[in-house]
């Protein structure tokens, strides 16, 4: 075994003499032994999920029968090596089997005996043999490659959290009287809009206040208090409503139209605050693990210096025991738990700082699965495959925004909650260099979510139509409306520029041009006709780019501009014709 100079003291290289020469071939090496129970929860785990390692192994002359294999020339630096072949050879020597495998079907090429003290005599003289002889791999156990107690004990306190979110949409009193508050949240949950001079939020509020404030000028000196007591919880107000807020309402309420004034001004900058506030949350979910890992190093290196043997024998192991029986991982989970309870106990509104408290807990949530998932469950993620559980991960996380949406009201939880969904069903977003690409996994993806965004907009329209409201609906009415839309067409979009499956022309143009067509159409005017703004905006976009899809992939044809012609002179006139009979329009919706 040599060092590699690839990198400068980073690599090895392992010479193996052959009896025979074998073709240059990707190829693939494991390593098996005793070695794997003398290492943390977390190593075994990371182990599990590397191992066996892919790699190229370096060209030599025609038929020599040496094979040049390099370990992590980039990654795996020489005093680390050393440190850890010391001490695996301190902890008992005990033998290692390291097999080499063909790359494509995984066929044993190779296998050979050696003991951490032969690599380390080899690593350091690079000139020793590391091969034991006279030992049979029989003997030697085997790493395991599953463990039902693992994987239990990886998913129990992401299902406990689950459970949660569900406690808190049910019966929040019950388990915020259960679990002890670690933050006073109260001063989040005055919403900031009691504080503005008063403004109604909706038309009837403006009618209703209409018809007080000409009560209250015709009114006695004895009725006057109850009338504004009337207006002040019409308002939503914590201080009684005066009478110069009164005579000065429809000002503020023109003001407001025009995005001018007070209130104007503070609930802009109020959007701009929770913007950034939401962007800190990503930010920190995402950033907060590498921070950790790279702001402790320093930390741990000068405690190494001042006091060897305090981290050696006490602050170390601790850690190490910390860390290796899930106490870590329990306070985490622990910490992000009593955080979403805490939230439940400010006010619930939609402007409240309670719903980015929340978020806030549902992002670290996403943090505590991953550390859970390295301690725990890699060896079952390269068992089953990263494809197949990213799915159930973007299902999870939808779950636990859905519930904790219910609670709050909240319609950004909602939007994050459908996104997940849709995720989960093979939506996907990719970013590269200088460019964004936005679609589906797979064919079968684009059924999906075509099937889910149907329902949803269907779902959208029952509520409508039958006059289904309340918090809870206005709740995922719009998120589903929104992205339900925007995902359908964009289905209908993939599959009307492309299909995998040779059709008849008839066939072709019914998938690729009519329903597409239909779809829009009935969309845009569903969402007119009923007030789906979020509907019908999502319909002109794509009503746009269908068009201009259509516009490339039939310009060529001799009829195309013909028959453009002749349905947009239809359209022309029948808009012309509506405009100038709209009693027609009147007995058509009276009746």
């Amino acid at each position: 075994m040599k060092k590699t100079q690839e990198r400068p003291g980073h690599g090895l290289l392992l010479e193996i003499t052959l009896d025979q020469a074998i073709p240059f071939q990707k190829l693939k090496l494991d390593v098996q032994g005793q070695i794997w129970n003398q290492l943390p929860s977390a190593m075994k785990q990371l182990a599990s999920f590397f191992l066996p390692v892919s790699l190229w192994p370096k060209r030599t002359r025609e038929n020599a029968p040496v094979l040049l294999v390099p370990i992590l020339t980039h990654k795996l630096s020489h005093a680390t090596t050393e440190n850890k072949l010391v001490e695996f050879a301190s902890q008992g020597d005990h033998p290692l089997l390291i097999e080499i495998f063909k790359h494509g079907d995984s066929t044993l090429l190779l296998s050979l005996m050696t003991k951490p003290s032969l690599l380390l005599k080899s690593f350091r003289d690079q000139e020793s043999s590391v091969i034991l002889e006279h030992f049979s791999p029989e003997g030697i156990s085997r790493r395991s490659t599953f463990s039902l107690f693992d994987t239990v004990r990886w998913i129990l306190l992401p299902t406990l959290f689950s459970l949660l979110c569900i406690m808190v949409a049910l019966n929040p009193q019950w388990i915020s009287s259960k679990i002890p508050a670690m933050f006073d949240f109260s001063t989040f949950g005055k919403s900031i809009g009691r504080y503005l001079p008063p403004l109604p939020t909706k038309m009837s509020e403006a009618w209703d206040i209409a018809l007080i404030y000409a009560q209250i000028q015709n009114a006695t000196e004895s009725q006057s208090p109850h009338l504004f007591e009337k207006a002040t919880n019409l308002l939503q107000r914590t201080t009684l409503v005066t009478r110069q807020e009164m005579d000065t309402m429809r000002k503020r309420i023109v003001e407001f139209e025009l995005k001018r004034g007070l209130a104007s001004q503070v609930w802009g900058f109020v959007s701009f605050v929770n913007v950034i506030w939401f962007v800190s949350i990503l930010g920190i979910a995402v950033s907060i693990g590498p921070s950790v890992w790279k702001l402790l190093r320093p930390f741990r290196e000068l405690l190494q210096k001042l006091f060897q043997n305090l981290w050696e024998y006490v602050i170390q192991p601790f850690l190490t025991f910390c860390h290796n029986n899930g106490i870590f991982e329990f306070l985490l989970w622990s910490f992000i738990s009593m955080l979403l309870v805490d939230s439940t106990r400010s006010f619930q509104d939609e402007e409240s700082a309670a719903v980015y408290v929340a978020l806030t807990s549902l992002a670290l949530s996403v943090v505590a699965t991953c550390y859970s998932t390295l301690l725990h469950g890699l060896s079952f993620v390269k068992q089953t495959g990263i494809r197949r559980l990213l799915p159930i991960a973007y299902l999870w996380v939808s779950f636990n925004m859905f519930f904790s949406s219910i609670h709050f009201h909240s319609s950004l939880l909602g939007y994050l909650a459908v996104i997940c969904l849709y995720c989960s069903l093979g939506f996907s977003v990719v970013a590269g260099h200088l460019c964004i690409f936005i679609g589906f996994t797979g064919d079968l993806a684009i059924h999906r979510c075509i099937i889910v965004s149907s329902l949803f907009l269907l779902v959208t329209i029952g509520f409508q139509v039958y006059g289904v409201d309340g918090r809870f609906v206005q709740t995922i009415r719009s998120p589903i409306s929104v992205f339900g839309g925007i995902i359908l067409h964009l289905a209908l979009l993939v599959k009307s520029a492309w299909s995998p499956i040779r059709q008849s022309k008839l066939g072709e143009f019914i998938q690729r041009s009519l329903i597409p067509a239909l779809a829009l159409l009935i969309t845009l005017g569903v969402g007119k006709l009923l007030g789906l703004e979020g509907m019908a905006n999502s319909s002109m976009v794509f009503i746009c780019l269908f068009i201009m899809q259509k516009i490339v992939q039939n310009s060529h044809r001799s009829m195309f501009w013909p028959i453009i012609l002749i349905l947009s002179t239809i359209n022309y006139f029948t808009a012309v014709w509506l405009y100038a009979h709209p009693q027609f329009l009147l007995k058509m919706f009276s009746s």
